[in-house]
């Protein structure tokens, strides 16, 4: 994953996450094998797809007006096909997470441990992603499904 020179220097701390936290969960099998059945990456895709300065290009902005087909005040994430080599996060969700770095109280899996939101977002999104890119049409939300999987519910 990759954000570009000016969203690294705006939002430092999440460019540090997506630097280093993310490529660790590489080494989670849950997360990869949930990964390979909801979002058609192998392994081996999905590491180089979470590696720094990788592609997808992960592309901050406000998705509240711009709500990507969700219902309501908008979507955290979205990927669009014609976009095909970046993923788009929620501009609020990233400036809070830069501001508290942390996951509130609204924030965790079904097992009560605390889940970051932009995270799952951005695996949520990834899903999509792989699926567009193995030309994997998608019959249901595929990256709810992950969430659901991987967190035992939605992460909203």
């Amino acid at each position: 994953m990759n954000l570009s020179t000016g969203d690294r220097t705006k939002y430092p701390h999440f460019a540090q996450y997506v630097r280093y936290a993310i490529p660790k969960l590489a080494d989670v099998p849950l997360i990869v094998k949930n990964v390979k059945k909801y979002g058609s990456l192998s392994a081996a895709q999905f590491k180089t797809a979470i590696t720094w300065k990788s592609n997808p290009l992960i592309i901050i902005k406000d998705l509240n007006i711009h709500t990507c087909g969700a219902a309501g005040t908008g979507a955290w994430g979205c990927f669009r096909s014609a976009s095909p080599n970046q993923l788009e996060v929620r501009k609020d969700l990233v400036e809070s997470f830069e501001t508290n770095m942390s996951a509130g109280t609204d924030n965790k899996n079904a097992k009560g441990k605390v889940v970051y939101v932009v995270g799952a977002t951005l695996l949520h999104e990834l899903c999509h992603w792989g699926n567009n890119k193995a030309g994997v049409a998608e019959a249901v939300e595929m990256g709810l499904a992950f969430e659901k999987a991987t967190y035992g519910k939605t992460i909203w």
